[in-house]
Formats: structure tokens, sequence, C-alpha cells
């Protein structure tokens, strides 16, 4: 369920026509700029960053993988042929077989020695790390920006030299920002959350999977310097953290990244990026809880349950429903119905009936009833109560009965179609279609420029690739004129 700084995202939002009826899908879409909270963006920017990170080692090392194995049968197939030519008794025969045979064994050394697909999942691996360092950087930068009288905990002097180099105090105030992040950085992950559990008075290291994340940074850093060769600093860091190694380690032995491991880390990363920035935005600006609040129901909502991130939902929703700084009672309760809706069609259904049944929904609003009646496959219950709430709830509205995941199963069922079709007045396949037809168009809009932009992005980098030969100091125009993709949110709003 979902509630409804100077950042902008650039949405496609779709307005209302003059005395349209259809409010919630109108056929008019037009681009406009939206401001986000600071801290938001940076959480959701490495959020969205470490999807992508995932989702191109689940595509590109699998076909890596299998053009490698590709390659080896054509490897083979020169072998073959170049075999059937020594029963050739003419001279350029033995040639040419000679010659593709030096040619394959060649291609042959060149694919033994080298590996593709574990280059891809190291560079993705690291590149894990890098936006988390982003990442982190961008958290402070809000912060401060949100907060300016975290400044009074820089103990830092500036010489009169490097001040009077500044056009205003606050480009020196950024300049000095900017300085401390660097060095933020230059800390190992431990000593990372020390400097923040000081600096900020506030426990940070208590969460169930500490240890897990030190040993992985702990791996990237292997990997990084040292060619994944376990050294004695990796062995006493984890061993110091409360890691428990699931099988001998030895100095000398070499880590491997496994789709598992590589998989499990992309989402322990974006766990640990979304509970450092919801509790340090929930401890530093105790005054914005309801948009910490908001922004959390958001990225459970949307970022998991509507992409079925089952998994990434529960963590988040366990991690928000346990604070004891909720903005409200309802909030908690959409949250623990989004949890329920996660480890329910996650296979956890009991786990499901359990949580729902921690809370006493007599007294809440017949919304929460009526989820609280489909999460326990009540379907003849939840049909009265959802003729009862008619057209338009407190949280639950038509829309909701087409896209919200907690009617997943629901939507199935006979009773759910009859009481649909005496509340609105038609059949609810009739406006699925509908809705339908009016995203195709406004889709089909999107995609088209989408595509426009990916040509122009492909031709620039096809063009670099050309001149790549070119001498280092030669004035390229293209350099600084690449097209860069912007993140963009097809988002519905009334």
């Amino acid at each position: 369920m979902a509630n409804k700084e100077n950042n902008q995202i650039v949405k496609p939002v779709m307005t209302r026509k003059n005395n349209s009826k259809d409010e919630d899908f109108p056929s008019d879409a037009k681009l406009v700029i939206e401001h986000e909270h600071p801290i938001a963006q940076a959480i959701n920017k490495f959020l969205h960053r470490a999807r992508d990170i995932k989702s191109a080692a689940k595509i590109h090392i699998p076909l890596s993988l299998k053009r490698r194995k590709q390659k080896f049968t054509e490897v083979g197939k020169i072998f073959e042929e170049t075999s059937t030519l020594i029963k050739e008794k003419n001279k350029a025969s033995q040639i040419l077989r000679i010659t593709k045979t030096v040619d394959a064994f060649r291609k042959l050394e060149r694919l033994i020695q080298s590996d593709v697909p574990e280059i891809l999942e190291i560079s993705l691996f690291l590149g894990l790390f890098s936006s988390y360092d982003a990442f982190t950087g961008d958290l402070l930068k809000a912060l401060y920006s949100k907060k300016p009288e975290l400044f009074n905990k820089v103990n830092r002097s500036v010489p009169l030299s490097e001040i009077l180099k500044f056009d205003s105090f606050d480009e020196m105030k950024d300049s000095i920002l900017l300085n401390e992040i660097e060095n933020f950085r230059r800390n190992s992950y431990v000593e990372q959350f020390e400097n923040l559990e000081k600096d900020f008075e506030i426990t940070l290291r208590k969460f169930e999977r500490w240890s897990q994340f030190v040993e992985c940074g702990q791996r990237r850093n292997l990997i990084t310097h040292n060619d994944g060769i376990i050294n004695e600093q990796y062995i006493k860091i984890c061993s110091k953290e409360g890691y428990i190694f699931t099988k001998p380690v030895s100095l000398g032995d070499k880590l491997e990244l496994n789709p598992l491991y590589f998989i499990e880390s992309c989402e322990l990363m974006m766990e640990v990026a979304f509970k450092l920035g919801q509790t340090l935005w929930r401890k530093l600006l105790p005054e914005e809880i309801s948009e910490a609040d908001d922004h959390s129901t958001e990225v459970i909502y949307g970022d998991c349950l509507q992409t079925e991130s089952w998994n990434m939902a529960i963590v988040f929703a366990d991690f928000i429903i346990k604070q004891k700084d909720l903005s409200s009672d309802q909030n908690r309760k959409i949250n623990t119905i989004n949890l329920a809706i996660a480890l329910k069609f996650s296979g956890k259904k009991e786990e499901a009936c359990k949580i729902l049944s921690s809370i006493d929904w007599s007294s809440s609003s017949a919304d929460f009833k009526l989820a609280e009646n489909v999460l326990t496959d009540k379907f003849d219950d939840a049909s009265e109560i959802m003729e009862r709430i008619g057209k338009k709830g407190e949280l639950i509205s038509e829309e909701s009965y087409h896209h919200f995941p907690l009617f997943k199963e629901f939507r199935k069922s006979e009773q759910f179609s009859k009481t649909y079709e005496k509340i609105f007045g038609y059949p609810f396949a009739v406006q699925v279609k509908r809705n339908a037809d009016k995203k195709q168009v406004i889709a089909a809009k999107e995609i088209e420029k989408q595509i426009k932009e990916e040509k122009s992005l492909q031709e620039a980098t096809e063009k670099d690739i050309k001149t790549e030969s070119m001498p280092k100091n030669s004035n390229n125009a293209n350099n600084d004129s690449k097209p860069s993709r912007g993140r963009k949110i097809l988002k519905i709003v009334k």
C-alpha cells in the first residue's frame, strides 16, 4: 500500500482533460520536472544502479559464457577441417593446412588465456562498490545541505591563503565538505561506520548482516589489490567483525565470485544503503520523519512489490515497521500489509499470517480490513468489504484493484469479478482493456523517444571507437558531446 532541494527528475506525467471521467488513466501525457528530496535521491540512485548491475550480470555473463563456448567450437571445427587436408598430396594443400593450423592454434591459445565472463563478473562486482562509494558521498552531501549545523562537527583549519581563493563562503563550505567526503572514503567500511556512529551519536553496526557486509567489502579489496588472493588482513578483519566462514580459508587461497554470491552481494549492498540512508535521515532530521516514511513506502511498494522483488520488500518493510519513530499508526499498518504481501507471495504464507495477527484490525478502516481478508484468502468476506468501500476508500481506489499486488490472486476469483462490476458498472476485463489501450499509446511515444536517444548514443559510441587510434591530443568534439541517459520514471498521478 502506498501513501500519497533542488534535485530534478524528469517524469512523463498523465494529466486529466477537462471533464474526462477516466481520471485514473487520461489519454494525454506530458513531461514535467519534479523535485526529489536529496536523501531520497541518493538512496534511489544507488538502488537503481545496484539493480542494473544485478541485471547486467544475469544477462551478459551467461551470454559471454555461451560466446566463449561457441569460440571453442569454431576453433575445433577448423582443426577438423585441417585434419582432412593431411591426406592431400599437393603442396598447396599442405601449405593451406599448415597456415590454418597455426592460425587456429593461436586462436586457441588466446581463448585459453582469456576469460571474458570472469572479467565481466569482476568488473560488475567492483562497479557495485564504486556505486556504493558514490552513494555515501551523495548521502553526506544531502545531510549537510539539509542540516548546515553539521559543519560545526568538522574539525579542520583552513589557511588564510586558501580562504582568499574562494569567491564566497558557500564555495568554501562546499570545498571543505568535498575534502571531508574524500577523507571519509579513504577509510575502510568498518572505519566509516565507526566514524558515523561517533560523529552522529548513533548505533549503525547492529544489523543482522553486518559481518557479511564487512566480508563483502574485504573481498572487494582483495580482488582490487591482490587478484583475490587471501591475505592475513582479510582473515583478521572478517573474524574480528564476527563473520563465520562457511568453509576453512587459508593464506594464499584465491577467492572466487560465483553467481549466487554475486546476486546476494547486490541485495546486501542495497540493504545497507537503504538502512543507512533511512537511519541517518531519521536521526539527524527528525522533523522530516513523515517524508522518510513516504520514501520508504514508495521504495517498498513501487520498486519491490510492483516488480515482485519479494525478498527486498521483506527486508525493507521489516526494517521500517521496527522503527519506533514512524510518523503514524497508519504508516505502520501500511508497511505491515506490504510485508505480509511479500511474505505470502514468496511462499511464506504462515509468516504472513503471523505478522497480520500481530495487529488488531477491528478498529482499522475498511481498506485495511479488506487487505487482511484478501491476504488470508477470505474472499467472501473481502468482497463484502469491497462493496462497502465502494468506488473509493481511504487508501484504495479503482486503480488499486488493477495494479496493487495485494489483489494478485483475488483478481482471479469469481467474487472479485462480480463485486467489481456491481461497484463500477462494467466488467473488470473491459476496464483492463481500456486502460491497456491508453497505456499502449503513451508507452509507444516513450519507446519511440527512447529508441532515438539510444540510437544517438550508439552512433556517438561507434564514432568514438572508430577514432580511438587518433593521437591523444587530438581535438575530438564528440568527447564532450556524447548523449547521456537520464533517469526517467513513468508515473501516474492524479
